[in-house]
């Protein structure tokens, strides 16, 4: 199939070469980076092991002072803004106008307190026999591949 002219009407002669003036064939020289660099070294330490983590908890512990007082008063603040936060939730929960509000405020605190209820998935199918399964399967009008067919 024939390259379409850029501009038809233009008199120009169709061009087959990309427009950013790299010959047709492609080029076979190194790219506008240079020569490829192969593959990264990834991080220093390597792979991520239990020594990985020893690593990072010494260079967190030989910190200048500077960098653990700021971190420390990071930590201060986080606590003092979650105070607050749970102080405002209380408030909302005992004097808020519309009960919803007071409803929401009191589950979001008691989540946040107490953590949330954890959430149970019962089988109850766990004390039935394969045979008592198949018989279930058979009246509820299910076909069961488990009865040996």
């Amino acid at each position: 199939m024939p390259r379409r002219v850029r501009n038809p009407g233009s008199g120009k002669a169709p061009v087959n070469t990309p427009a950013s003036g790299i010959p047709a064939g492609g080029t076979h020289s190194e790219g506008w980076g240079g020569p490829a660099k192969g593959a990264g070294k990834g991080p220093a330490y390597g792979p991520t092991t239990a020594e990985t983590f020893e690593i990072l908890r010494a260079k967190k512990a030989s910190a200048p002072p500077e960098v653990k007082a700021k971190r420390k008063k990071a930590k201060a603040d986080k606590a003092a803004r979650v105070e607050q936060f749970n102080d405002h939730l209380a408030d909302l929960a005992l004097n808020a106008a519309r009960e919803e509000t007071q409803v929401s405020a009191t589950i979001a605190l008691l989540n946040r307190l107490d953590g949330m209820p954890r959430q149970r998935n019962e089988n109850e199918n766990r004390d039935m026999t394969l045979e008592m399964l198949i018989m279930q399967a058979a009246s509820s009008g299910k076909k069961s591949d488990a009865s040996g067919a």
